[in-house]
Formats: structure tokens, sequence, C-alpha cells
């Protein structure tokens, strides 16, 4: 379950945050993110509307080969499902690494979350890119892998 969350906010992430406004290195993703990283934590925060300035009506999340959620109907649904199911997520801003060539948005990304009742705050590195259509994201492919536990190994 804390993967598929994790995996699943990989994703997903919101009205901009001040921090991230229209400066030099914002951009439709980073302002997405900002906007999600409020939306979270407020009841009722993941409308269609919402969604739909951030995103083409059609617009599609990937994560690790697989389609997480597609459309902005079903993005409101998907994400309100997940922050019941969570006491903390965050999208770490600014990015790690970012950049823009054309119409694609290139990320390196961290995102921490706490499932409802757990005391132990998982991270994950989020790589990978987004593709707009009329300045809305479009399409997500990212890559999630969670950061190793102290044995090394990944869980």
């Amino acid at each position: 379950m804390k993967r598929l969350i994790l995996s699943s906010l990989t994703v997903f992430m919101l009205i901009s945050s001040p921090l991230y406004g229209k400066d030099k290195d914002s951009n439709i993703l980073v302002d997405m993110f900002a906007w999600w990283n409020t939306a979270i934590k407020t009841e009722n925060g993941f409308t269609r509307e919402a969604f739909g300035r951030y995103f083409t009506d059609s617009g599609e999340i990937n994560v690790n080969g697989h389609l997480a959620v597609k459309g902005i109907d079903n993005m409101a649904v998907h994400f309100s499902r997940i922050q019941a199911d969570t006491d903390y997520v965050e999208i770490i801003l600014p990015f790690e690494e970012g950049f823009e060539k054309g119409n694609r948005i290139f990320t390196y990304h961290i995102i921490k979350a706490r499932e409802k009742g757990a005391t132990e705050t998982s991270v994950s590195r989020v790589m990978g890119y987004a593709i707009t259509v009329d300045g809305k994201l479009d399409y997500i492919n990212f890559l999630d892998v969670p950061e190793a536990k102290e044995n090394g190994l990944t869980p």
C-alpha cells in the first residue's frame, strides 16, 4: 500500500503557491505540484476544476510503466482517495533537478509520505518527464523509487 500511495502521489500533485509562482524556475509542473501540496491538506481540495487548471481533460499519469490515472474527473477521485489514506504527503520543492525543452518538462524530485496511522515517513525519489499541450499537462511519465533503507535494500 505504501508503495502504491507513493507511486500514485508522484504524479499528482494544486492553486499556485507564492513561493513557486511565475518566477524564472516556474513551469506548469512546478505550479501544479505547489498547488497539490496545498490541496492534499485541504478538505475537498482535489476537484475537477482544480485539476483542469493544470491538465488537459484527457491528461494521464503513468508511474513505473503503468497507467496510474487518466482524465481530470478520475484524477479528482484518485487523489481524494489518496488524501483519505494518508496523514502526510509532500512533494519537495524546489526540484532536485529540472529543466524544460520544447513541450517537455524533465524532473528529479523527492516525495515524502506517511500512511494514515503510521509512524514512519517514507521517502521516494522520482524522475521523469511531462509533455504539455497548449500550456497544460497532457502526459506524465515517472519512475518512482523508494529510498533505500539503512540496510541498503529498497522495500
